[in-house]
């Protein structure tokens, strides 16, 4: 009977180079033995995949010295072909504890994502340890998976690329009269076609994501539950953000925020479309969004390495407050969001964090999006987004269409 790896599966042209796992996993253990930490416990599925190349329902134990093991509940032989660590089947916490018992970790400093991880794992793994100490790993992974190879940046420019086939596919199709839904779902067609993975994931509790915000004109200005400059309607309640059956009407600023993935790293990318052509557009929301283009150029030549993020953000503010957009920048006070910028990686919302209190330098591979945006209440919103990474000059932006408004004319 063939195993896995000699099955002819498209998705094995993708899996993670074994020298890419190590060079993490090794990052990694040089932080957990600088904080005298015994072991990692990873069991989330963002982080799961970036120390051993795959999605699983279990659990990848990290030593601060020595090889990784992972415990699978299911599917340990399609994951013995897409990961270097050894894989063995553990389906309850018995088995579990059992392992860390094994490694001689049952009474020394393991560390959880304590940001993430269910409370009631948290609770019964105590139970089970009374004698270990449960440390938070949030830190020490996120620092880590912040800084990207160049194996990963070749997957974020391919995101990016999806994006710009998807705005210039609705720039070209999309006229007065179709809907929100259909500007949405052209971008969305184009994004699958183009290899978007489709699911997308953010680290926030209860955060959802799709393949991004598109709106225009009044509904562009709703405010939603996320930590977000735009919002949106949605087609229901139950979602309460993104695209309406709202009609297209010459003289709307249509906002294109889309984000592509690849093999699970993201670009995100917003540009506006001028519905019926640029004429029809009115001058004060075009000198609004020429203004967030010049922010944009502004706070990327600040971004090098060693400037700390939260200087970043108190730049975005003082410009905003220079141009008199002070209750309108990032969404309408007192519901802005509390950013200009974010990193991106295979989460949406990853270090670094363009915001007040990240006071942690920028290193060259980070990857950030930054996106100044405003918002006119009951009216529009404008903006600009771009993905940047983070080199030893200053930052390079991400493959993307040109920041001119999309005319439709």
């Amino acid at each position: 009977m063939p195993t896995y790896a000699s099955t002819d599966l498209a998705t094995y042209r993708y899996l993670v180079p074994h020298a890419e796992l190590r060079r993490r996993v090794a990052a990694l253990q040089a932080r957990l033995a600088a904080a005298d930490i015994d072991l990692a416990l990873v069991q989330t599925t963002s982080d799961v995949l970036y120390v051993a190349g795959c999605v699983l329902d279990g659990w990848v134990l990290v030593p601060a010295g020595g090889e990784p093991r992972i415990l699978a509940r299911r599917g340990a032989d399609r994951f013995e072909a897409e990961t270097c660590w050894d894989v063995r089947r553990a389906v309850s916490n018995t088995e579990l504890v059992a392992e860390l018992e094994g490694l001689g970790v049952s009474r020394g400093r393991i560390a959880m994502a304590l940001d993430v991880v269910p409370a009631a794992d948290y609770l019964k793994l105590a139970r089970a340890l009374p004698d270990a100490e449960l440390l938070d790993l949030t830190h020490h992974i996120r620092s880590v998976r912040s800084v990207k190879s160049a194996w990963e940046l070749e997957h974020h420019r391919a995101a990016a690329e999806q994006v710009k086939d998807a705005m210039r596919t609705v720039a070209y199709q999309v006229v007065p009269g179709h809907t929100e839904l259909d500007a949405q779902r052209l971008a969305e067609g184009c994004l699958r076609a183009s290899g978007h993975q489709g699911p997308m994931r953010m680290r926030r509790f209860g955060g959802e994501m799709f393949f991004g915000q598109v709106c225009a004109a009044a509904n562009s200005a709703l405010p939603a539950a996320l930590d977000a400059p735009l919002g949106g309607s949605g087609l229901y309640p139950s979602v309460g953000k993104g695209a309406s059956l709202t009609e297209l009407r010459a003289g709307d600023l249509l906002v294109l925020d889309l984000m592509g993935c690849h093999n699970g790293y993201l670009s995100d990318c917003t540009r506006v479309v001028a519905v019926g052509g640029i004429d029809t557009i009115p001058d004060d929301l075009l000198a609004a969004q020429a203004w967030c283009v010049g922010a944009l150029e502004t706070i990327a030549a600040a971004a090098r390495p060693g400037v700390v993020p939260s200087a970043l953000y108190a730049l975005a503010l003082e410009l905003a407050a220079d141009a008199g957009h002070a209750e309108r920048f990032m969404g309408i006070a007192p519901d802005q969001a509390r950013f200009v910028g974010h990193g991106i990686g295979l989460e949406v919302d990853e270090y670094p964090f363009l915001a007040r209190g990240f006071d942690e330098p920028l290193v060259p591979g980070m990857v950030f999006a930054l996106e100044p945006k405003l918002v006119f209440e009951r009216r529009a919103a404008v903006g600009i987004e771009d993905a940047f990474v983070v080199t030893a000059d200053g930052v390079k932006p991400l493959p993307a269409l040109p920041r001119d408004v999309l005319d439709l004319a």
